[in-house]
Parts: C-alpha cells; structure tokens; sequence
C-alpha cells in the first residue's frame, strides 16, 4: 500500500481503503480501479491524496481504526449527538487497544468539509495512544476518548464562515473562535450524564503550561491531564494535515515543534507519550534517504518511528532499526 498525492494518481491503480464524500456517502470502495473520471472528481472534491494498493503484501493491512466508526462519529458530530458521540468514543477506544501494538499512520483521505469532523477523530485516536503510552487505566482512558471526540463541540455556535475561512483570521474572528471552548463547556453542561472530567477537558483543550493560552489562562497543574493529552493531540493533528489555507508540514518537524515547546505551551510527558505513539512517516508514504536513494514505507517499529521498514523503488527491503547508517531524510511528494 502507498498514499498517492491526487496529483499523481494513474488511472488503472487500485484503491486500498473507501472513500467518502461530504455527506458521508461511500465515493469509492476498497479494491476500485480508478479511472481518470474518478481521479478527476477527487480532484474537484479537493481531496489531498489517497491509499492505493502497491504489492500482494497490501492484502494483510489492517488499519487502526475501521472506516464504519469513522463514518458513524462523523455523522453523530454533525447531528451533535452527544450520547451518540459518547458511544462511538468508547467504540473507538476498544479498536484503539486492539491494535495497541502498532503505531497510528495518520493521513488525512477525505473531503475538506468534513476536516472538522475528521480532526476530532483523529485527535481521539491520537489522544487515547498518547493515554495508554502514559499508562492511564480503563476509565480514565474512557473519558479521555469522550472528551476528545466532544473537544470542538463548541464550534457549532460560532459562525461557519469563520470556521471555513480560507485566510488569516481578523482580531474579530478569532475572539470569537476562542470561545469554542466555552461553547462546549455550557452544551455538554445540558447533558447530566457527562461528568465534569470530560466538561473541564473540553474547557481547557487550549490552556497553555506557561499560563498563556485561553479561555481562562490557567497553567501547569491546574490543567487536567486529559486537557494536556488533547492539547498535544490538537496541536500535532493540525500541523500535520492539510487545509483549504496551508499544506501539510513534515511530521517529524512538527514533532520536533512539540518537544521544542515542552514546558512551556506542552506538558513534556504528553509530548514524549505521543512520540511513542504516531508514525513520524507513516505506512505507504514515498521518502527520501541518506543513501541517496528513495523508497516507500512499510511497516513502522514502535517507539522507534524514525526508523521505520522500507522498500526502495528498486525492490530493496531496509529494516532502519538494523540499518543505522541509513536515516530518512524527508518525504517526497509521490
């Protein structure tokens, strides 16, 4: 399996997973043979890029998380289903220590009007594994998932404009954005069912260690560590996707970001937990070495995701871990 660049698709490769459109309507089905109407359409729907199958091998990929929670927690969001979203979190948390073993390969494959949608999952994959490389038990791991799923709830009362802005915000705009937090805060508050862990992570998903970020500038332990957990996972989902007004941004330097502001907008141990848990290259991506050669990601080592098992464009398998004299030295664009 390889992650294509729309760009760079071919008629005649075959999809590896499905594919969704906006409302949430099956695109494309796993093992579709594209055609050139189809890459075109991707195009208009402004996708980023897909997984198409690469070598037999491909047949054995099992990803972390299955498509069908995704399409369920993307639904009950824009239903803003509170409870729904409660029961989807706990199903993603029980597929998330299934495959506790391996490490999350990220890479964002559907439409931009579902980024927001997409995100939250993605921030609640990405914050239950940065929980269980913490060593948090069973029910706060619950509640970590709920409140990370629920994090953005809040941005369904500020103004979708601003929210699908292609540009830099105004002064204006982004006041009110950073109410979001609030907003979430006062529609989980209506629900008594929710406890007031999953309120206050909700709350302070954007509060600073250095007591500088909002909405009520609090700082160090006065933070929960869910709120932390999801504040690292916000932070690096974000960076590392791609949106209407930026680009993605190498996830090794957006890690590298994370560690360098350790201490001061990032708690240390969360950043460190979530090292451990992501693919800085993730499965199926094209990337550049050391040795002047290129090659595509196949398998990835966990708590060693600098050095990852890869194929070369000639057929060559290199195991990183064995391999010392050989780093990965950026991502191509393949």
């Amino acid at each position: 399996m390889k992650y294509v660049r729309i760009e760079n698709l071919q008629p005649g490769q075959i999809t590896a997973s499905g594919l969704y459109d906006t409302k949430n309507r099956l695109m494309l089905a796993p093992n579709t043979i594209l055609t050139g109407t189809m890459i075109k359409r991707m195009g208009i729907l402004e996708f980023a890029g897909i997984y198409v199958l690469h070598d037999s091998n491909d047949e054995n990929y099992r990803p972390l998380l299955n498509d069908e929670t995704r399409q369920e927690a993307i639904r009950a969001q824009k239903d803003l289903d509170v409870d729904q979203i409660r029961y989807i979190a706990n199903n993603i948390l029980n597929q998330v220590l299934y495959g506790s073993d391996r490490l999350y390969d990220m890479m964002n494959v559907c439409a931009y009007d579902d980024m927001t949608y997409m995100h939250s999952v993605n921030v609640t994959v990405l914050s239950i594994m940065t929980g269980v490389a913490m060593g948090l038990g069973n029910d706060d791991l619950t509640k970590l998932g709920q409140a990370a799923l629920l994090h953005d709830v809040g941005k369904t009362r500020v103004d979708p404009a601003i929210i699908k802005k292609p540009g830099r915000l105004t002064d204006e705009e982004f006041a009110q954005v950073k109410m979001h937090p609030v907003y979430g805060y006062r529609i989980l508050d209506e629900n008594p069912a929710i406890s007031e862990d999953i309120k206050q992570a909700v709350l302070s998903h954007h509060e600073n260690e250095n007591g500088t970020g909002y909405p009520n500038q609090i700082s160090g332990n006065q933070i929960s560590i869910f709120a932390k957990i999801i504040h690292v996972a916000d932070v690096y989902e974000a960076m590392v996707s791609k949106r209407h007004y930026k680009d993605r941004m190498n996830p090794a330097d957006v890690l590298e970001h994370l560690m360098g502001s350790a201490g001061v907008l990032f708690d240390l141990d969360c950043v460190n937990a979530l090292t451990r848990s992501v693919a800085i290259y993730p499965n199926g991506v094209h990337v550049k070495l050391s040795n002047r050669l290129t090659a595509w990601v196949q398998e990835n080592h966990k708590g060693y995701p600098a050095r990852p098992v890869v194929m070369t464009d000639d057929g060559l398998r290199i195991d990183l871990m064995k391999a010392l004299n050989v780093t990965i030295t950026g991502i191509l664009e393949g």
